[in-house]
């Protein structure tokens, strides 16, 4: 199934992050209008670690994990 793409720009704005994901969305949009590329969006909840195996530990995932060091437990999720 595609993902059809944000048009209002309205929408991520107020959060750097969020606009920067949507302006690269909208040149991707163009390039495959107006040239032959098909690019591929991907939108990853989480990346972790870099080549070293570093996260950055104030993320809300690694953080869960490093408290379940202490609690010596995991939430109980549904899923996968």
């Amino acid at each position: 199934m595609k993902e059809t793409s944000i048009s209002d720009a309205t929408v991520p704005a107020g959060s750097g992050y969020a606009e920067s994901k949507w302006i690269a969305e909208r040149i991707l949009d163009a390039a495959s209008e107006l040239t032959p590329l098909r690019p591929t969006i991907v939108r990853l909840g989480q990346i972790c670690g870099d080549g070293k195996g570093v996260w950055n530990q104030t993320e809300w995932f690694p953080s869960m994990v490093k408290s379940s060091e202490t609690l010596k437990c995991l939430p109980d999720l549904d899923g996968v």
